[in-house]
C-alpha cells in the first residue's frame, strides 16, 4: 500500500506505523506524547476519509490486497460511518464513505436489541425494591417472560423470544437523542412491557390459519408489570441474556442498485451489527476479525422498526398478504416492521441458516398500543 501516490495516505500510513510500533510498550510512553500521536493519526485518517474519489480507489484495491496488515488499514479507512453517525440518515448519505452509492440505498433508523453476554443475571430486575422500580430494566432476549396476574393466556406452542421494557427505553431516550428520535418517529408505548412469542414452526404464509402466523405480541401495562409474580427461569427454551439498546441505521439496496451498492449495503449492515453488539463478541468472531475484518461476521442483531435484513427479498406476494391481513383504512396509515428477530446467537438458527423473523404491524395500531393484529414472515438465506 506504500505505492499509493497520496500525501494524506502516506501520512496516515506513517502515523499508523508509529502507533503499531509503540503499542506493545504503551505503558512506557508518556500520556501527552501518546495523545498527541493519536490526535495526529485521527486527523490524518479524517483527511483520507474526506476524499470520496480516493476512497473509491482504495476500495478497488481491497480484493487484490492479501497482506493482513494492509487489509486491516483499508478496513479502518473505509468503514466507521455507522459507528460515528449512528442512525442519522442524512449524515450517513452525505458521508464520503457512503455518498457514492447513497442514491442506491434505502436507509432507516432502528433501535437494536443486542444480547449482552451471559455473565450478568438477566433476571436481576425481576426482584427490585419498590423504590428502585423507576430504574428497572426487564428487557431480555431468550429465557422466560415476566409474569403478571392478569396476562392473557398464550397458545400452548408459543415460544418466548424476547421482551422490551418500554419504561426503560423511555428512560434511555432522556439521555440519548438518537433513541428519542426513533421513538418520536415510531410511538412505542412509553410505559409497560412488550413481549414477543412465536411458534417458530411457520409464518403468515405457511401457517395462514394461525393468528399472526404463529406470532403473538403481548403488551403488559405498567400497573400490571409492577404487580409481576415469581418466574421459573429453568423453564426457558433458550438461554437468557440482558438486552442493550442502540439507535443505529438499517440498510437495504434500492431496486435499481448496482453491484457496488449491493456490496456496500452488506458492509454497512455488518458494521451496524458490530456497533450494536458494543464489544460483546464471541472468541470466534474476534479471531476472524484479526484474520480479515472484511469477511468477519459478528452475527445479526434483533431490532425494533427500521428495514428488514438486506439478505431477504420482500416479494409482491408478501405485500399482498400484508394488505389482506392488515388492511389500511385510516389515512396515512402504513405497514411497519415492528421487530426483526435474528436467530444467529440466542435461538440456535431456529429460523434457518441466517434466519430472521419479521413481525409487521399497522402504524395506526402501534400509535394506539394495539398489538393483537400482526403478520409474521420467516426469512432464511
Amino acid at each position: 500500500m506504500r505505492d499509493v501516490p497520496s500525501p494524506a495516505w502516506q501520512r496516515y500510513l506513517e502515523l499508523a506505523g508509529r502507533i503499531a510500533e509503540l503499542t506493545p510498550r504503551i505503558h512506557e510512553v508518556p500520556v501527552a506524547r501518546w495523545n498527541a500521536l493519536a490526535d495526529e493519526a485521527n486527523a490524518a485518517l479524517a483527511e483520507v476519509r474526506a476524499d470520496a474519489k480516493f476512497l473509491a480507489e482504495l476500495r478497488d484495491r481491497v480484493e487484490d490486497t492479501t497482506d493482513e496488515a494492509d487489509r486491516a488499514l483499508l478496513h479502518e479507512v473505509l468503514t466507521g460511518a455507522v459507528f460515528e453517525l449512528g442512525g442519522d440518515v442524512e449524515a450517513l448519505r452525505a458521508d464520503p464513505r457512503v455518498s457514492d452509492v447513497a442514491d442506491e440505498l434505502d436507509i432507516a433508523p432502528a433501535i437494536y436489541l443486542a444480547e449482552q453476554g451471559f455473565e450478568a443475571d438477566p433476571y436481576e430486575a425481576e426482584q427490585v425494591w419498590p423504590e428502585d422500580e423507576e430504574y428497572r430494566d426487564l428487557s431480555r432476549i431468550g429465557g422466560v417472560p415476566t409474569l403478571t396476574p392478569d396476562a392473557r393466556p398464550l397458545p400452548d406452542d408459543a415460544v418466548f423470544l424476547l421482551q422490551v421494557d418500554c419504561s426503560a427505553l423511555t428512560r434511555e431516550a432522556v439521555h440519548d437523542e438518537a433513541v428519542a428520535s426513533v421513538l418520536r418517529r415510531y410511538p412505542l408505548p412509553k410505559r409497560g412491557l412488550l413481549q414477543v412469542f412465536h411458534t417458530t414452526l411457520g409464518d403468515s404464509r405457511t401457517d395462514p390459519g394461525r393468528p399472526g402466523g404463529g406470532a403473538t405480541v403481548r403488551y403488559l401495562a405498567e400497573a400490571d408489570v409492577r404487580r409481576r409474580t415469581a418466574i421459573n427461569p429453568s423453564a426457558s427454551s433458550y438461554a437468557a441474556s440482558h438486552a442493550s439498546y442502540r439507535a443505529l441505521a438499517t440498510f437495504r439496496a434500492a431496486p435499481h442498485a448496482g453491484f457496488a451498492a449491493l456490496d456496500r449495503v452488506d458492509q454497512l449492515q455488518e458494521e451496524a451489527y458490530r456497533v450494536a453488539r458494543n464489544g460483546s463478541y464471541t472468541d470466534e468472531y474476534l479471531r476472524d476479525l484479526d484474520r480479515d475484518p472484511f469477511v468477519a461476521r459478528v452475527g445479526a442483531v434483533a431490532h425494533l422498526f427500521g428495514l428488514p435484513s438486506p439478505d431477504s427479498d420482500i416479494a409482491d406476494e408478501d405485500r399482498a398478504l400484508l394488505s389482506e391481513r392488515l388492511p389500511l383504512t385510516v389515512p396515512e396509515d402504513e405497514h411497519l416492521l415492528l421487530l426483526e428477530v435474528a436467530a444467529d446467537h440466542t435461538f440456535d438458527l431456529v429460523f434457518g441458516d441466517g434466519g430472521r423473523l419479521e413481525i409487521w404491524i399497522r402504524s395506526s395500531d402501534l400509535a394506539a398500543a394495539r398489538f393483537d393484529d400482526v403478520v409474521s414472515f420467516i426469512r432464511s438465506s
